[in-house]
């Protein structure tokens, strides 16, 4: 749902030379990724809260910068409340009020692969409800 402006917040807010994407990356070093994750079953009802779960996996071989991003991203987006994300579709842009995002844990260290590229992971969960008219 708001993986995408979830990455370009990450993006705009973060002062660092990470590529950035969602739900896929073929690089392996110096990578954020936001994948989305299903979250709690969703009401029977129309216009109430959602709580999808979304993943950030940090990559680097450079460790401490791993660490630090790792680090960055959780305190940026652990307690964020009440903001608007657009999602722009490819037939429609979607509007979401952001009542709060949670971190499920501490940056977790993955580990080291095979390429030296050491990985952090975080786990958020977001409540969020989508929004008909947005005020500018």
């Amino acid at each position: 749902m708001i993986e995408q402006p979830l990455k370009n917040y990450i993006k705009n807010a973060l002062d660092n030379d990470m590529y950035y994407t969602i739900n896929y990356s073929s690089v392996n070093d110096n990578i954020v990724t936001v994948y989305s994750e299903s979250g709690e079953r969703p009401s029977s009802y129309k216009g109430v809260l959602v709580k999808p779960n979304y993943q950030v996996l940090i990559k680097s071989s450079n460790f401490e910068k791993a660490y630090n991003v790792a680090d960055k991203i959780y305190n940026l987006l652990h307690q964020l409340q009440d903001i608007i994300m657009r999602v722009q579709l490819e037939d429609r842009e979607l509007n979401f009020k952001v009542y709060s995002i949670e971190a499920l844990h501490l940056p977790a260290r993955l580990g080291v692969d095979e390429d030296k590229i050491m990985s952090y992971s975080i786990n958020f969960q977001a409540y969020i409800k989508e929004i008909k008219h947005v005020q500018e």
